[in-house]
Parts: structure tokens; sequence; C-alpha cells
């Protein structure tokens, strides 16, 4: 499952070296920032209308809570969750912002891309079911984007006044 953030803002026309290097620190840090902060959202109970989340069958609501289940959407065991907040790859650069890999055995998806068998034209039920839930996963809010533009630019001054000040 992958989050990209982007390259925000003015940058100049023909970044210097030192200059690519602030932003690819600078986009990292929003990346940083968005694992931390706002994935773990994701798996509370007020994210299934924050995210838009579709909605889960009576069927599945009822043997969720019959197993006794928490009522957190995204969350049935928990394994999931646990692989996804605590495991991360930052994959950035100055030009194509950074790449948020996060890593979750969900069975039947391999290195989020999906096994499909010759001749098969269209997505299992389960696979749709795993597309459904990356989606809800990497789904970010307005608010988020605007919170990690701000991290972003942050960062990137944080890095011009430190050279400013040597």
């Amino acid at each position: 499952m992958e989050t990209t953030v982007g390259v925000s803002g003015q940058l100049p026309a023909n970044p210097s070296r030192k200059q690519r290097v602030w932003i690819r620190e600078a986009v990292t840090a929003a990346a940083d920032y968005h694992h931390r902060h706002h994935i773990p959202k994701h798996f509370k109970t007020q994210a299934a209308t924050q995210y838009g989340y579709k909605r889960r069958s009576r069927r599945w609501q009822d043997t969720k809570k019959k197993l006794g289940r928490p009522a957190m959407p995204l969350v049935f065991t928990g394994k999931t969750k646990q692989e996804i907040t605590s495991s991360r790859e930052i994959r950035a650069t100055s030009t194509r912002g950074a790449r948020l890999v996060m890593r979750a055995s969900l069975r039947g998806l391999t290195s989020g891309r999906f096994r499909i068998k010759v001749g098969q034209f269209r997505l299992s039920e389960r696979q749709e079911q795993i597309e459904m839930r990356r989606q809800e996963i990497v789904a970010m809010t307005p608010d988020e984007i605007t919170t990690l533009a701000r991290i972003e630019e942050q960062a990137y001054q944080q890095q011009v006044d430190k050279h400013l000040t040597q």
C-alpha cells in the first residue's frame, strides 16, 4: 500500500544540489508525519465517516459483534493495523515527492499487486475487498493534505534557516 506525498509550493526553477537535498528532507518529514499521525486515525471509530468507508454488511457486523471483535473499522484481529502502523518505508526524491510504503500481509495480495490467473479479466470478490480496504487505508482528507503541505514547507524553511545561520 502506498501513499504519495508531493512537493508543494513554489520551488526554484533550477534548484541547486543543496536545495534538492532540502526538498527531499522536507517531503520525507511530511511522509513521516503522515505515517505517525494520520494513518493511525484510519483505525478509530469515527474514521468510517471521516474517510468515507464503504458500509459493511449487516452479516459482517453481526459476526464481528458475536465474536467480540472491536467496533473499529478495518480491524478484525488487529494484525493488519499492527503491521501498517509499525512498519513503513519512505522513498523520497526532490522532484517526485515522497512515497510512503506500508506493508501488510493480506491474503491474495503480494507486494501491493494482485495475483491474477491467466484468462482472468476482472478481480475476484476477495481481491475487490482487499482493493477496497487498501483504498480506505490510503485515503486522505483535505485537512490532512493541507497539514502535510504546511509540515513540508516548515521543514524546508528550517533547512534554509539552518544553512543561513552556518
